[in-house]
C-alpha cells in the first residue's frame, strides 16, 4: 500500500510509536524489509540513500519501491 509518509508519521506520533526507515540497497534488502513489516503488521518507510547510487540507480530504486509498495498490505 503506497501512502504519504507524513500520514504515517502523524499517526505514529499521535499513537506513540516509531516507524522504521531502513535504507535499502537492492531488491533483496527491500523485499526483506517489506516482508518483515508485513509479518509484524507495522508500517514502514522504505528510503533509498543517494550514497548507494553506485550499487543501484535512482530509477531502479524507484521501481523497486513502487512495486513492493503496491504489493504490500501495510502502509
Amino acid at each position: 500500500m503506497l501512502v504519504n509518509s507524513k500520514d504515517i508519521l502523524v499517526k505514529a506520533k499521535r499513537e506513540g510509536y516509531a516507524v522504521p526507515a531502513p535504507n535499502f540497497i537492492d531488491l533483496d534488502s527491500a523485499r526483506v524489509f517489506v516482508e518483515t513489516a508485513e509479518k509484524w503488521k507495522k508500517p514502514l518507510i522504505l528510503p533509498f540513500a543517494q550514497a548507494h547510487e553506485s550499487i543501484l540507480s535512482l530509477e531502479e530504486a524507484s521501481l523497486i519501491g513502487k512495486y513492493l509498495g503496491e504489493k504490500s498490505s501495510m502502509p
